[in-house]
């Protein structure tokens, strides 16, 4: 078993944001900057050397506590290369892996093994030392066409939700304002649906075809975080925390962060 050794020399110092707070909290460790913000979340600032170690050791002690209630965890991932050193990281914890199922939150319609597939991502990452039984990793066929991978990716993601509702869910913001392959502007049908999975496009990333989760899928997780890295990527984040709220239709973000549930953690 591989411990994270870090995890006694890296404090994790949280701190919420509550509506309208501003200000700058500091420590000998790495700064907590809160902002002006309409949503209550937690947000962590840490340097970008330890934004990994501190990553990981946010999930491995999220699933940690999920095992320990409920005797499994169960959590969605996103793809992006800001997340891979953390499930790296996160592969090498000392966790029982028997009671994880890991999940993707969305995927791009290519095969398995290309390197722009979440499923690659997952495959040379956590997996590469987390023992996930194959049952348990759970991703879209994109073998099947692209109507068919829907709809059975959706399938099984409600057996899977109807035994266990997400724990929690990594996410990311696109510059664009996008989680997961929701990209703004949504339509009407993509705010209301209560479908779990749908087919969406882009023509400003890589891969036009999409599988994502709806935001009434993510609103089924317990909790949430999204992970940041890089002052281009906290500009984003600022600029929609200043935007009108309630406006999920340019900020999908914000669907996520109206439940209260959310944490931030920013690689500076």
């Amino acid at each position: 078993a591989v411990f994270f050794l870090y995890c006694h020399t890296v404090p994790l110092i949280p701190d919420r944001v509550r509506p309208h707070q501003h200000g700058t909290i500091t420590s000998d460790e790495f700064p907590v900057i809160v902002s002006m913000s309409t949503y209550d979340y937690v947000r962590v600032s840490i340097s970008a050397d330890k934004f990994a170690q501190v990553g990981a050791q946010w999930l491995a002690d999220r699933i940690q506590k999920a095992i320990e209630e409920s005797g499994f965890c169960v959590f969605g991932v996103s793809g992006g290369s800001t997340p891979g050193p953390i499930y790296q990281e996160l592969g090498c914890a000392d966790i029982d892996w028997d009671r994880v199922t890991v999940f993707a939150v969305d995927e791009r319609y290519t095969s398995a093994d290309s390197k722009d597939s979440i499923q690659h991502l997952i495959r040379s990452t956590l997996l590469q030392n987390a023992r996930i039984p194959e049952s348990q990793v759970v991703c879209p066929n994109t073998q099947l066409p692209i109507e068919e991978c829907v709809k059975d990716y959706e399938d099984r993601l409600k057996k899977l939700f109807a035994k266990h509702p997400p724990n929690f869910l990594t996410l990311g913001l696109g510059p664009d304002g996008h989680i997961g392959s929701l990209f703004p502007p949504l339509s009407e049908e993509l705010l209301h649906t209560q479908r779990l999975v749908v087919h969406t496009t882009t023509t400003q990333f890589a891969v036009f075809d999409r599988i994502t989760l709806t935001l009434h899928a993510l609103s089924l997780s317990k909790e949430s975080v999204f992970f940041m890295k890089g002052a281009d990527k906290l500009v984003v984040w600022d600029d929609e925390m200043v935007s009108q709220p309630g406006t999920p239709q340019r900020w999908p973000a914000q669907a996520v962060l109206a439940l209260g549930r959310s944490t931030l953690i920013v690689g500076l």
